[in-house]
Formats: structure tokens, sequence, C-alpha cells
């Protein structure tokens, strides 16, 4: 979930999804964002070469996101930088396992337990078998209340942008 830009790193989590692939028959990529990197559509291009591009799902832009997060059972972030990653917060907002980059995300987004970080510098192998390890944990209570307890829920949110805007105004 998100633009495709180089911070994404897309080619690493592609190289990861591949040996998913191999080592699960069931595994499905479903890629939910735009693809408009300079040089035409990276996604549909390293896919089209793989012999798996019937296990790959491009939704394109969506505004369902909350429930296309219900659907999945991992949440792979291989980011190389991030501000924040709001995708990954409502992620991890679902109880979604995620798997995430450690030089990539920022301390203040690990807002869970269910956030793995993991080093860019491991092997796609690696990676994939942390995912697979994974995506039998989802956090099925879903707690709405740890996610608000680190102040990221709307209410709160919403106050604090109330509060941000009337002072400089």
């Amino acid at each position: 979930v998100g633009r495709f830009n180089p911070a994404k790193n897309y080619n690493f989590l592609f190289e990861i999804v591949n040996d998913i692939f191999e080592k699960d028959n069931n595994a499905i990529l479903l890629q939910v964002g735009v693809d408009k990197i300079k040089g035409g559509n990276l996604c549909k291009n390293f896919i089209k070469e793989s012999e798996n591009q019937n296990r790959v799902i491009f939704m394109g832009m969506r505004n369902d996101i909350n429930d296309l997060l219900q659907a999945m059972d991992v949440f792979l972030f291989p980011s190389v930088n991030e501000g924040l990653g709001i995708a990954l917060i409502e992620a991890q907002a679902t109880g979604l396992t995620c798997i995430v980059s450690k030089e990539g995300i920022p301390p203040e987004a690990y807002i869970s337990d269910w956030i793995e970080g993991v080093s860019l510098k491991a092997s796609f192998s690696d990676w994939a078998d942390i995912v697979l390890r994974s995506k039998d944990r989802l956090y099925m209570d879903r707690e709405y209340n740890h996610i608000k307890n680190k102040e990221f829920d709307i209410y709160t949110v919403s106050k604090w942008l109330e509060e941000f805007y009337l002072k400089i105004v």
C-alpha cells in the first residue's frame, strides 16, 4: 500500500516476493497504489518477466484500504526511508503483522507488538522466511485501544491538527 517511488524499495520487495512464491505455492502479492515511476510501470514490468505474474494483483488507487488490510496476512514494508509511514500505522491498527526494514522505518512507527524490523542487508531468502513464518500471527483482537494509547486514533490526531492550525492562523 503506498505510492510507488524509489524510497519504497520496490525492486527489493519484488525479489523477496519471488522467494516467497518459490517457497509457498499459495502466496499472492496484493499491490495497492499507482505505478508512475519514471521509465514506465516498474511493478508490472518486473512481474511481467516473472513466471509468477498470475499471483500478483494490482489494485490501483483505492478508498477501501482498511478492508484490503483486513484481507491480508502480512504487510511487507522494506522502505529505504520513511517519514513515518502512514500505511504502516494503518496496517498495525488492523492487527496485521508488519515486516519492515530496520534502517528505513523510524522508531515512532513501531506502535504495536506486531511489527518486526529486518535489516536491508539480510538476504531476500531470509526476508521471505520471516514473512512466511509471520503470516500466521494475525492479532485477531485488533486492539484499537493499543493504537489509541499511542495517540494515533482519529480523535486525538484531529484534535492535535485543529490546535496546530489554530496556532498558525
